[in-house]
């Protein structure tokens, strides 16, 4: 009878643990399922990162050609400003010389025609 009782106590204790050995199994399953769900969902998270880290290098690379080439078309401009600038001061030191040399030659013919003004009035006081 003692190894009766002991028979059942230990059946009741192998259907207890059978229980428990169930409920941790599903615990397990579902455990296994959430952390499927999760590396499901880091993976989507870790490809739209990717995807925007490629967009993002992209702009980037992007904005770095607008940069150099805003920077060869300032270089250009300032090249062509600066052979403006010197045409226009060459320009300006030639007109400069047509002024002074023209103001040269109306000096000498006004200084012409006042000699011949008073070489005329000489003659003409001679003449009387």
């Amino acid at each position: 009878e003692e190894i009766s009782t002991l028979r059942e106590k230990l059946e009741q204790k192998d259907a207890v643990s059978r229980v428990k050995i169930q409920e941790l199994t599903q615990l397990l399953r579902s455990r296994d399922e959430e952390i499927r769900i999760r590396d499901e969902e880091i993976s989507t998270l870790r490809g739209k990162l990717e995807e925007n880290d490629a967009v993002s290098a992209g702009s980037v690379q992007e904005q770095e050609k607008l940069l150099q080439t805003r920077d060869e078309e300032i270089s250009t401009l300032r090249a062509e400003l600066e052979r403006n600038d010197a045409v226009s001061t060459a320009k300006t030191q030639e007109l400069t010389q047509l002024l002074q040399t023209r103001d040269e030659k109306i000096s000498t013919l006004r200084n012409k025609l006042e000699e011949s003004d008073q070489s005329d009035a000489l003659k003409a006081a001679e003449a009387k």
